[in-house]
């Protein structure tokens, strides 16, 4: 979703706004403002810096399916996997490969034309974009290995997600 986004910075600090706004940017932006340090896993850029096309994968966790989107360079693919909810789907559904991919020109989406560009793109992009989503997913996160908070939590931390349906 590419929404509307309205600032007021201090009239004292210049704050240069790019022409599409990222939700990802929003606390890199804040951070900087601030002087606070900006943590190795945020994938957003402040705006107070120069953009550059930065790869930028986001995931989708729903009950019944998994996304996970890949942009660069405004180009952008979309990959639906089999749910493991909550977490990323297994190694092996990985190496399955996705149910469904779409690809997109960013460009195009944003005047309102979402054509499925995939016969444009060369067999080397798509795969480019699948190896960055699978090796994303393949992180120490994946559904086949222990999530290290969960060797932290107590049982009545685990009874109340599962009673929440995190479990």
């Amino acid at each position: 979703i590419r929404q509307g986004m309205l600032i007021k910075p201090p009239q004292n600090i210049d704050l240069p706004v790019p022409n599409k706004a990222n939700t990802i940017d929003i606390f890199p932006t804040i951070a900087e403002l601030i002087g606070g340090d900006i943590p190795g896993q945020c994938q957003g850029q402040p705006w107070q810096k120069e953009h550059e096309n930065t790869l930028r994968i986001v995931e989708r966790i729903h009950p019944r399916y998994y996304n996970i989107s890949v942009e660069e360079d405004n180009l952008k693919a979309i990959y639906t996997y089999e749910s493991n909810n909550p977490n990323c789907p297994t190694n092996k559904k990985i190496a399955e490969g996705p149910l469904h991919s779409e690809y997109y020109d960013l460009q195009e989406v944003r005047i309102g034309k979402s054509e499925d560009i995939r016969e444009k793109l060369s067999r080397q992009t798509k795969n480019k974009f699948r190896t960055w989503a699978e090796e994303f997913m393949s992180d120490s996160r994946t559904g086949d290995r222990e999530n290290s908070l969960d060797q932290d939590l107590d049982q009545e931390t685990h009874n109340q997600l599962r009673n929440l349906g995190y479990r």
